[in-house]
């Protein structure tokens, strides 16, 4: 009868080899959860209501949303592509470009756009108005402007954006 018993629990599931992966498994999962909602914490997400015909201005930062209500619309200033303007008290051949990536999404499609501001001209800037999901988007100025004793370190970038609905 003991041979039995050895054999069955052999061919058993040992509960205890199994409860430390459990437990490594389950803090994993605790750790990981912590971590994703800490960084939730950080994520700034402002709902406003967008009116046909009426612009918005919004200074949005980098990683920062916006959701246009009611079209369920969300405009994030996804990344700083280039910073190539030219800098403050610095005369150049070329006045340099700064192109920002900004996506338009809704629950069935995601529109990138690069939204460029050339470098030494006057804010708000006009003249790149782009369309996605039903919205004019241009970017009106972006901040801050280069300097050239500012080579250190990348700037956190802020940009104006007008939103308008079509």
């Amino acid at each position: 009868m003991a041979d039995k018993r050895d054999v069955a629990r052999k061919n058993s599931l040992d509960v205890y080899s199994v409860y430390p992966m459990t437990r490594i498994i389950f803090l994993s999962l605790a750790v990981s959860s912590s971590l994703f909602l800490l960084s939730c914490d950080e994520l700034r997400i402002t709902a406003i209501e967008a009116r046909q015909g009426e612009e918005l201005q919004l200074r949005m930062k980098e990683g920062e949303n916006v959701f246009l209500v009611p079209d369920n619309v969300t405009v994030t200033f996804t990344r700083m592509m280039n910073d190539s303007r030219c800098p403050a008290e610095v005369m150049c051949v070329w006045p340099g470009l700064a192109i920002i990536r900004v996506d338009v999404s809704t629950h069935s499609q995601n529109t990138p756009l690069l939204l460029p501001i050339p470098g030494q001209v006057r804010t708000p800037y006009r003249w790149n108005r782009l369309e996605a999901a039903g919205f004019y988007i241009t970017l009106l100025q972006l901040d801050p402007y280069p300097t050239r004793h500012d080579q250190s370190r990348p700037p956190a970038y802020e940009a104006l954006l007008a939103i308008e609905k079509k």
